[in-house]
């Protein structure tokens, strides 16, 4: 229901009519307050979709192809909406382009219409292509240079790849907006870009804390691994407060999605146990320097996924552990500089795993990591730099 305003211009109408506001009315009896045919203004809204005349339809539709808009409002002056335009007079007095539905949805009298459901069936009339792939990363170390690995990795899949970080937000290879960019803010300005197809979303702990993390559930969540580097911070006192922090990540995966955890990490994997993380029906998928590790044999065995470092390479294992895949030589990384650097090849099975979640097969999985060049993908991450007769490494993405 409308308040409406009783002032002067209500008064003189209905004086007009013979009233005062002190009048009683008779029982059923029905008082216009105004002359406008407007809902704010205290109108009645009668359903009449099935009493529209096909000319005057046609009219209606004309207009809004005239305005170029394909949802719109159309507000029609006619003596007979159920007859021809022709021998009788009417207007359109107004082409919106934001129009109110509720009058629609519930109408004075007639039957109600899904207006909002038309208008989203319309947009999308495609239900799988109203979201886009969210991959989101959390961790205490790595995440940027996972997140940068899959965003990478997706390129040969997608045509336009969104990523946020801790140096930028990025569409492709074009920087839209330089700095620590790794809150709910930067999500939306790359899920408010159409042109994205895919987002991948480094999500850290100083963001989740102040604002959120910008979406509602992600396809992929991954966690790197859960460390004391911020306690003091943002009223963080201990390495379980941050481990609830980064549980955010895990528990808004989506019914169906994939959860990626460090087994390395026995805080990382203790989000398991957690009924939050449980609540939704999520696969899970670990990844470990150690093939032997018993968390990834016991995963295996049950079904699940699990990617290890094993004689060099990087391998999928899946049920029977003699089935184990490789994917490719970790060597063929360049950032883990020949297979000598743990932490980056740790990265890479994470990032292995987020991909493999999206159905990269294992050709786009190598080909993806093995041109992921180190300067030029990952500046500032342990940078190998051959100077002279030396090397230089350059590395400022470390926590003291």
């Amino acid at each position: 229901m409308t308040k409406i305003k009783i002032d002067a211009s209500a008064e003189i109408f209905l004086r007009n009519q013979g009233r005062e506001l002190s009048s009683i009315p008779a029982l059923g009896e029905h008082v216009q307050l105004r002359n406008t045919a407007n809902l704010s203004k205290g109108a009645t809204a009668i359903d009449v979709t099935d009493e529209v005349h096909s000319d005057i339809r046609f009219i209606c539709e004309r207009a809004a192809r005239i305005a170029q808009l394909d949802v719109c409002g159309i507000d029609l002056i006619a003596e007979d909406i159920s007859q021809p335009a022709s021998g009788q007079s009417l207007g359109i007095i107004e082409v919106n382009a934001a129009p109110g539905i509720r009058m629609h949805h519930y109408p004075t009298v007639g039957q109600p219409r899904d207006a909002g459901g038309a208008i989203v069936d319309h947009l999308f009339p495609n239900p799988a292509q109203a979201r886009i792939p969210i991959v989101s990363i959390t961790g205490t170390n790595g995440k940027t240079t996972v997140t940068r690995m899959i965003a990478h990795g997706l390129k040969s899949r997608f045509d336009f790849v969104g990523m946020t970080n801790s140096s930028g937000i990025y569409i492709n290879e074009h920087l839209i907006q330089k700095g620590d960019t790794t809150g709910p803010h930067s999500a939306r300005m790359i899920l408010d870009d159409p042109s994205v197809n895919v987002a991948v979303l480094e999500t850290a702990r100083g963001g989740i804390l102040r604002r959120g993390i910008g979406f509602d559930w992600s396809d992929v969540g991954v966690i790197t691994n859960v460390q004391p580097d911020h306690i003091g911070q943002d009223g963080i006192e201990s390495v379980q407060d941050i481990l609830k922090i980064k549980a955010v990540i895990a528990e808004q995966v989506r019914d169906g999605g994939t959860l990626v955890l460090n087994a390395d990490d026995e805080l990382v994997l203790s989000l398991l146990d957690r009924p939050s993380v449980r609540a939704e029906h999520k696969r899970v998928m670990l990844f470990s320097m150690d093939s032997s590790h018993p968390r990834i044999l016991a995963h295996v065995q049950t079904g699940g996924t699990a990617f290890v470092f094993q004689d060099g390479q990087i391998v999928e294992m899946q049920g029977d552990v003699s089935t184990a895949r490789p994917i490719m030589a970790a060597s063929l990384i360049k950032s883990t500089i020949g297979a000598t650097s743990h932490y980056q090849i740790s990265n890479s099975l994470a990032a292995t795993a987020a991909l493999r979640a999206l159905e990269l097969d294992q050709s786009e999985i190598s080909q993806g990591l093995s041109s992921f060049d180190s300067i030029t993908n990952n500046a500032g991450r342990a940078n190998l730099y051959r100077v002279g007769k030396g090397f230089v490494m350059v590395d400022y993405g470390h926590n003291p």
